[in-house]
């Protein structure tokens, strides 16, 4: 689920969405770069981690890890969670991609997922 979210979303911000959907509107911060590209990479890199991490606990190779990681590992997970949700609200809030159909969609997904 994790890689076919993942290849949905790009191929809507790649084919469907392609330059249209951000605009830098001047400000040349970039911030659409983070927002749009490396916060769903890192949302996918983290699902394959911990999918990898549950294989290697089903096969009782892993028997867990301290409380300060999971700490830090919630953490990231939240800073994750933050920019794809501030992704969704930047096409909510300035009508980004509103022409499209995969995008949009793979968007909300992201943020569900």
């Amino acid at each position: 689920i994790n890689i076919g979210l993942i290849i949905a979303y790009f191929f809507g911000l790649l084919f469907e969405c392609k330059s249209d959907c951000y605009r830098d509107n001047g400000s040349g911060d970039g911030s659409y770069y983070l927002q749009s590209i490396i916060g769903p990479s890192l949302m996918c890199i983290s699902g394959c981690i911990l999918a990898i991490l549950t294989l290697q606990r089903a096969n009782e190779n892993f028997y867990g890890c301290t409380n300060i990681i999971v700490a830090i590992w919630l953490i990231l997970l939240t800073s994750i969670l933050v920019l794809v949700c501030w992704n969704a609200y930047n096409m909510i809030y300035d009508d980004l991609g509103s022409n499209t159909v995969i995008y949009s969609d793979m968007v909300y997904g992201v943020c569900i997922w």
